[in-house]
């Protein structure tokens, strides 16, 4: 119980860093963490009515457990998170138990990462085709660190 009320608080608090950089205007007191079969979040978006949103960390869990044990020096190594596009790809199969559109919001966290940019034309094109195949309206990927807090790139289905 304790780990599902974490990971919902996470996922609100990340969910509120996305919306801010993408300049999404959120309803207040709109956003609802909603529990697997459907998208991670669900909030009204003005002149859009209600919309949800998947939520992917580049850096999963276990890479982030590890991480942490390297940084009080308990670990040593290298570490590799997933790409973008290896994220999109593995939430292109997955389906969602909703009726309202989809959003899928990859974010780089908690890690100091360096995303090219602008994207190069064989990611744009990449993530084009991957969006086209998956349940989803829209694919972000955002960087929120402590350094910053930015939308990096954004596609949506035609």
């Amino acid at each position: 119980m304790g780990n599902d009320v974490a990971k919902a608080a996470y996922e609100k608090v990340t969910f509120l860093e996305f919306a801010h950089a993408a300049g999404l205007a959120v309803v207040a007191d709109s956003i609802e963490n909603r529990c697997p079969s459907e998208p991670d979040i669900l909030c009204m978006i003005e002149g859009r009515g209600l919309v949800a949103f998947e939520l992917v960390d580049l850096i999963d869990e276990g890479l982030a457990r590890t991480v942490a044990c390297a940084v009080r020096g308990k670990v040593e190594g290298v570490w590799y998170g997933k790409s973008p596009l290896e994220a999109i790809r593995n939430k292109c199969d997955r389906t969602y138990e909703t009726s309202h559109p989809i959003e899928l919001v990859v974010c780089v966290d908690d890690m100091e990462v360096e995303l090219l940019a602008p994207p190069s034309s064989e990611f744009v094109s990449e993530a084009t085709r991957l969006l086209q195949l998956s349940p989803f309206q829209r694919v972000w990927v955002v960087k929120l660190t402590d350094a910053e807090k930015l939308v990096w790139f954004t596609c949506t289905r035609a």
